[in-house]
């Protein structure tokens, strides 16, 4: 777990994680601190983003345990075609990208190194937060969540309509 977040570390690493103090600014920066610290041909690394408002445990789960089949997996993101969970083994297989069509191209990578790709079609892992349709899709969504109690603490229901 990588993050600049005291409290996030903390609970990480009392779940067994094990954390690495922030020192970039940017998600590529923090990508690349994290594989400095994973070492060996056997070793995997995979980049979940913080943006999956739906992920449930057992959805991670299952998009962590094509990691086991695979070189690289990846979940395409549906909104723009980037990339909600990445899994390398060793994280050096490819490069890590990420932003629109960021899936695509680690597809492609993959297939130019000769490295098995498996695609994690995994719907929790499909939904991300990059537009402000996907914030008011959750605060349509009659199911209780984190996100959308803090998406009607912060008030975003009245501010989207103002920009509507």
């Amino acid at each position: 777990m990588v993050s600049r977040a005291e409290a996030a570390l903390e609970i990480a690493a009392r779940r067994g994680a094990r954390c690495v103090q922030e020192q970039g600014g940017a998600l590529l920066a923090a990508i690349d601190q994290a594989q400095g610290d994973v070492r060996g041909r056997q070793s995997h690394l995979a980049v979940v983003l913080a943006d999956l408002p739906l992920l449930t445990a057992p959805g991670l789960a299952r998009g962590l345990a094509l990691g086991a089949n695979a070189s690289v997996v990846a979940a395409p993101a549906h909104s723009d075609g980037g990339t909600n969970l990445l899994i390398r083994r060793p994280p050096s297989a490819i490069a890590a990208r990420f932003g629109r069509s960021s899936f695509s191209r680690h597809r492609a990578e993959a297939y130019r190194r000769g490295v098995t790709f498996q695609e994690a079609r995994i719907a929790e892992l499909a939904f991300d937060l990059d537009r402000p349709a996907d914030i008011r899709r959750v605060l349509e969504s009659p199911r209780a969540s984190r996100t959308r109690a803090v998406c009607l603490d912060l008030g975003l229901a009245a501010r989207l309509s103002e920009h509507v």
